[in-house]
C-alpha cells in the first residue's frame, strides 16, 4: 500500500486522496491527520484592500442570512472599519477560495475597544485598567457550504486567535459564544463566563462572554493541538510587523 507522511506518522494516501473530501474521511483519520492532509491547500490572509473587505462582507452575509432573515437590520456589522489602529480581519482560504474569516482585535488599557466591550463595556474595561493584553476574536465566520465539506473548518479557523494569542503575548482571551458552544471552550480553554447570556440578532441566539488565562492552558492546549503551534511566519503573514500596531507601542506586548 501507498504512504504518505504526515505529523502524527504514516498514513495511506488512498484515505486522504480518494477523495477531494476530508470530511468523508474522519472515521479513518484523527483529527491532527486531517488538518495536517488538507496543510498544502490552506492559505492565512489578512484582509487589507476593497476587494478583500468586500469579500469579507458577502461571506458575513452568507454565514448569517440562513439564521437571520433580517439580514439588513445588522449588515453594518458586516463592514469592518479599515482604519482601526488595534484590529485586523484575517481570511481563511482553501484552494484559493474564501471559506471563513476572524476579525482579531489587541485589546488593552489605552486601545480598549473591542467587539466583546460592546456587550460589557464596564465589565472589560475593569480587565483591561488591571493591565496585559487582551486578544478578543469576533466576526468569527465560516461559509456554509465549505462547513459541510471540510468537518475541520472550526480547527483552522481557531487557528487565527491563538496564533494571536501567542504573537502578541496576550495575557487572556475573550470569547463570545453561542450558549451551547460554551462547554467546548470550558473544557478546551478553561474559559469562564464574565457575562451573559445576552441575546445576539445577527445569530439569533443568545450568547455568552468568556475569558481565559492563557498562560494558564498554553502548554497543554499545544500539547493537545501541536496543529495550532506558532510559526513565526505564518504570525508576520496574518498579522505583519509590530509597527503596524500602535495598540502595541504602549503595552508590554515584546515579539516572541
Amino acid at each position: 500500500m501507498t504512504l504518505g507522511k504526515v505529523r502524527g506518522g504514516m498514513v495511506s494516501l488512498h484515505k486522504i486522496g480518494a477523495s477531494n473530501t476530508l470530511a468523508e474521511t474522519a472515521a479513518n483519520l484523527t483529527l491532527e491527520e486531517r488538518v495536517d492532509a488538507i496543510a498544502h491547500r490552506v492559505e492565512y490572509r489578512r484582509m487589507v484592500d476593497f476587494e478583500d473587505r468586500e469579500a469579507i462582507y458577502h461571506l458575513r452575509r452568507k454565514a448569517h442570512s440562513k439564521k437571520n432573515a433580517n439580514i439588513e437590520e445588522w449588515a453594518a456589522e458586516a463592514v469592518d472599519d479599515p482604519h482601526e489602529d488595534n484590529s485586523a480581519t484575517i481570511g481563511l482560504f482553501i484552494d484559493g477560495r474564501l471559506v471563513g474569516s476572524v476579525k482579531v482585535t489587541v485589546a488593552t488599557q489605552a486601545y480598549p475597544n473591542c467587539q466583546s466591550r460592546g456587550f460589557a463595556p464596564d465589565l472589560v474595561d475593569a480587565l483591561l485598567d488591571k493591565g496585559g493584553v487582551y486578544i478578543d476574536p469576533g466576526r468569527l465566520v465560516a461559509d456554509p457550504a465549505a462547513t459541510r465539506e471540510f468537518s475541520e473548518l472550526p480547527y483552522l479557523l481557531i487557528k487565527i486567535p491563538m496564533l494571536a494569542c501567542q504573537y502578541f503575548e496576550a495575557h487572556s482571551c475573550f470569547s463570545l459564544v453561542a450558549a451551547n458552544h460554551a462547554p467546548f471552550y470550558r473544557r478546551v480553554f478553561r474559559s469562564k463566563m464574565i457575562s451573559g447570556p445576552i441575546w445576539y440578532e445577527p445569530l439569533q441566539a443568545d450568547v455568552l462572554l468568556m475569558c481565559g488565562s492563557v498562560d494558564d492552558v498554553r502548554a497543554s492546549i499545544l500539547k493537545r493541538f501541536p496543529f495550532w503551534k506558532a510559526n513565526y511566519l505564518e504570525m508576520r503573514q496574518m498579522f505583519g510587523s509590530f509597527d503596524e500596531w500602535k495598540c502595541i507601542e504602549q503595552s508590554s506586548c515584546i515579539a516572541a
